[in-house]
């Protein structure tokens, strides 16, 4: 088959993978660096995107998952202008187990900044729970018995304060306030019993940080490495010093190739060709990505091999996940089933059946209870008279090395 047909076949797939929030596909220099340089410190080690600091560049992570090293022993992450110990960190799980730095002395802080995030970024873990601590009241209230209450010295004068799990107005005016988080299970324990409360500050309480692990996890698959665009404010997929489709594995030969390609390119009875057939050829990619495809030569594909997507969808709709490869957590077997899901919408026999390359971004990033699950792809579907025509025709083009030519099949009109 004509080499122009799997350079071009090549460039559009990877450009939409590019658009698909892999921006900067260019950047050897950081190619490089993102995908060998790692976060180490004390007992976080071995630590990348969606992290950057200590010698990891700040485009290999998210902005505000800056990390530091304090003295070759602690990690810290300072956090809208509160600074956290990082006691642990879990990049399968995607949560941080942190502690306020200026309260591991005491609840007698010099510092009054609340316990506060970005909630597009951070969310609490479900065993963390609030605690409010109330400083420089200006009279001790009857209101509370002392089990809420506390002193704090300044200078030579101890000061009022009180710990609560949420604002009351009987305490009066204080002049500050901190919000900060403790472990569930000590909610109510720490109240009253101070060496406990500050126990309790120092042991950390969990979060858990949302980025588009998804995109990473498929740029990893393609041979590039993560990294963030400061331009978009995305995640960014950073590949090797080669033209477009570098972050696509080492070239294969064009059979290997045949079956990323929509079939209205083979046959005219399926529609003409236009941008939705991009998509088909997006949608065979993520679907391999993905595990739905093992080996797809359609010109030497046997019918077990062809019909294999057909059985991944009944998998699908039967809850069945087995065959999808490599899942070790219910965080990769959700993005998996998301890419299949995606995929199979992306490779509908009918081009106005597919979605829109802008739908597909919409899919991936929402969640996955969002998607429908999409027909059965009838390509695929065995024993139809539409797949083994297309199996035939596209069989016939590479016996007979006939050359397909897009100025042949490309209806601008379409």
């Amino acid at each position: 088959m004509h080499c122009r047909l799997l350079f071009t076949s090549v460039l559009v797939v990877f450009a939409l993978l590019c658009s698909f929030n892999f921006g900067v596909c260019w950047s050897v220099d950081w190619f490089s660096t993102c995908r060998t340089s790692r976060f180490s410190c004390g007992n976080i080690i071995d630590v990348d995107y969606p992290f950057s600091g200590n010698g990891r560049p700040d485009r290999c992570g998210h902005p505000q998952l800056k990390l530091s090293c304090e003295d070759n022993l602690t990690t810290v992450l300072e956090i809208m202008s509160v600074k956290y110990h990082v006691l642990e960190l879990n990049q399968s799980t995607q949560t941080l187990k942190i502690a306020r730095t200026d309260f591991l002395n005491g609840i007698c802080s010099p510092e009054y900044g609340n316990t506060a995030f970005d909630s597009t970024l951070f969310e609490y873990a479900p065993d963390s729970y609030n605690l409010i601590l109330f400083y420089d009241c200006w009279k001790k209230s009857s209101y509370f018995s002392d089990r809420y209450y506390f002193t704090c010295r300044s200078g030579s004068a101890f000061k009022d304060g009180y710990v609560l799990s949420e604002p009351k107005t009987e305490i009066g005016i204080c002049n500050s306030s901190v919000t900060i988080a403790v472990p569930t299970e000590n909610n109510y324990k720490v109240i009253g019993n101070w060496s406990m409360l500050e126990g309790a500050i120092r042991e950390g309480f969990e979060v858990k940080y949302k980025v588009d692990s998804a995109s990473c996890i498929l740029c990893k698959r393609l041979g590039g490495a993560c990294g963030y665009d400061w331009n978009s404010t995305k995640m960014a997929c950073y590949c090797r010093n080669q033209p477009p489709g570098a972050c696509l594995s080492t070239p294969v030969p064009l059979h290997h190739k045949t079956g990323y390609i929509a079939p209205e390119v083979f046959s005219r009875s399926y529609g003409g060709v236009s941008h939705k057939s991009d998509v088909y050829s997006y949608g065979m990619l993520v679907l391999e990505m993905a595990g739905g495809i093992k080996k797809f030569e359609s010109a030497t594909s046997n019918t077990s091999e062809i019909s294999y997507p057909y059985q991944m969808h009944e998998d699908l709709e039967a809850g069945n996940n087995t065959r999808i490869w490599g899942i070790a957590s219910d965080e990769e077997k959700e993005i998996s089933e998301k890419m299949l899901l995606v995929s199979f919408w992306c490779i509908q026999m009918n081009p106005a059946d597919r979605p829109s390359m802008t739908k597909v971004v919409e899919m991936m990033e929402g969640s996955l209870e969002s998607i429908e699950i999409p027909p059965k792809p009838f390509l695929f579907s065995p024993g139809k008279e539409g797949s083994r025509t297309i199996h035939n025709e596209v069989s016939r083009h590479h016996e007979h090395g006939s050359q397909i030519r897009f100025n042949e099949v490309f209806d601008p009109t379409v």
